[in-house]
């Protein structure tokens, strides 16, 4: 029996493509996965897309939260610089204001 032609629009192989790409699976999967698609029906197709669309939206939301995790910690670790930068600006003033006024103590 001959392995039926399966009608594949340009934007669909792309996006399979792109989705394939994207996943996180091993390449050896991926692979395994590209030599497979010839032999799949239309409908096969479409649920193994379906599921990388799943995998890349729970990529997607993954990494979203880990960037606002990111840009946190790197707010605070600013914050804690500009504290820091603060207390040693006035320790150096408060330093000079003894030279200039002779209140050193030695």
């Amino acid at each position: 029996m001959p392995t039926p032609t399966i009608q594949f629009d340009r934007s669909q192989a792309q996006r399979l493509a792109f989705l394939l790409a994207q996943s996180v699976m091993p390449e050896e999967q991926k692979v395994a996965w590209l030599n497979l698609l010839p032999l799949m029906s239309q409908d096969q197709i479409s649920r193994f897309m379906s599921v990388l669309e799943q995998e890349h939206g729970s990529y997607q939301e993954v990494s979203k939260a880990l960037l606002a995790d990111l840009e946190q910690t790197g707010s605070e670790m600013n914050q804690a610089l500009d504290r820091l930068a603060a207390k040693e600006r006035q320790e150096i003033e408060q330093y000079v204001q003894k030279l200039l006024h002779g209140t050193s103590s030695t």
